[in-house]
């Protein structure tokens, strides 16, 4: 006969020791009283000094106040609703790298309460640098993309203009009413490239919410107007 205690226990251990995952389990202070060994990929401590430290040892200061305020979200959700027992939230943190630098993670936290008060947290930790990399890569390629786009049409106008001008004053047919028609327009594109250079400087300073459009059927880029 199987002993499936046993069994589940040897999948945890070969689960945490082979996973890139993290599992980790909090006490209701915070501090860490279980971490996987796979910490030490993740963050180039070892299990062992990842007991040790405090939590602010293992996040950034930004990532800590998010932390701590979920933590006392909780604690308002059980004072108002004692007899909630669990909450699950996904969230992504910075956590500290050995011997220096960050690492970006996904963590889904699991917030175990028992009689209104919090028993321990559980959570599952998986580096995610790569996809937040990838994606930053191709923002920049659609913000590239949108850039030349955008911008080459009023340049567009504004050539054409200044050669009309240069044909005609060449033979001598510029009148001044032409001129100030030219004039208006060069002036108009000119206004539309500042509002281009405006609502970018917007977007790289996360002021704008970024939004894509179809450039082709297989390219998108952002979408400026």
């Amino acid at each position: 006969m199987y002993d499936f205690m046993e069994i589940s226990r040897q999948y945890m251990d070969f689960m945490t020791t082979h996973s890139s995952d993290v599992f980790y389990i909090l006490d209701e202070n915070l501090k860490y009283v279980y971490i996987s060994p796979s910490v030490f990929q993740l963050r180039g401590v070892t299990q062992e000094e990842a007991l040790t430290q405090q939590t602010y040892d293992h996040y950034t200061e930004e990532s800590l106040k998010r932390v701590k305020t979920i933590y006392s979200d909780y604690i308002q959700r059980l004072d108002q609703n004692q007899r909630e027992q669990h909450f699950i939230k996904r969230v992504y943190l910075e956590l500290k790298k050995k011997p220096s630098g960050t690492v970006h993670v996904e963590s889904t936290v699991k917030m175990v309460a028992k009689y209104g008060k919090i028993q321990y947290i559980c959570g599952l930790t998986r580096d995610v640098s790569k996809v937040i990399e990838n994606n930053f890569l191709k923002g920049v390629v659609e913000m590239a993309g949108a850039t030349c786009h955008e911008f080459s049409q009023p340049f567009q106008v504004i050539s054409g203009c200044v050669d009309l001008i240069e044909h005609k004053m060449n033979n001598n047919e510029l009148s001044t009413e032409e001129l100030r028609k030219y004039v208006s327009r060069i002036k108009t594109q000119i206004e539309r490239t500042a509002d281009l250079l405006n609502k970018s400087r917007a977007i790289i300073r996360g002021e704008t919410e970024l939004k894509n459009k179809k450039y082709d059927s297989q390219t998108k880029i952002v979408d400026l107007s």
